[in-house]
């Protein structure tokens, strides 16, 4: 009766390891991030998804965004890289875009993006916007897959 209670443990503990190899491709593990900057107004007037891994891309993605008022953050692009994401310009108000959630998983990295769009009877700002996102995280050396929701 022992030998066949141990051989059911046996059986089970066998089933729980085949699952989680299956599954393994396709769990995702949180990527930590950081916010650079998150807004509504820049220079950035066209709609891009931007993964910056040098200095230079860097330096001319803050120069289309910002123009030279402000001086780039430093980025240690041996340890880092950046995802910037832009949603064009809008005529008014009451659009937004934000990296959500990176994750990681076997095979790529997988960015997050979600759009928000005014309600159709909502009020909103009569003004021009360009709602953008840029965040720093550790560079992985993987695909990036940016996925909009």
């Amino acid at each position: 009766m022992k030998s066949r209670y141990y051989g059911y443990i046996l059986v089970s503990l066998i089933a729980s390891f085949s699952i989680v190899f299956v599954l393994l491709p396709f769990i995702e593990f949180n990527v930590n991030f950081e916010t650079i900057d998150l807004g509504h107004y820049c220079s950035h007037r066209e709609r891009g998804d931007y993964i910056i891994q040098t200095q230079q891309e860097w330096d001319d993605l803050w120069q289309k965004t910002y123009g030279t008022s402000l001086e780039a953050p430093d980025i240690n692009f041996s340890s880092n890289i950046v995802i910037a994401v832009y949603m064009g310009e809008r005529a008014t108000g009451g659009y937004r875009i934000e990296i959500t959630n990176i994750g990681e998983n076997e095979e790529h990295i997988r960015v997050h993006i979600r759009e928000t769009r005014p309600s159709p009877f909502g009020f909103v700002t009569m003004a021009l916007t360009q709602p953008y996102h840029i965040v720093k995280l550790n560079r992985i050396s993987k695909l990036i897959v940016l996925i909009h929701t």
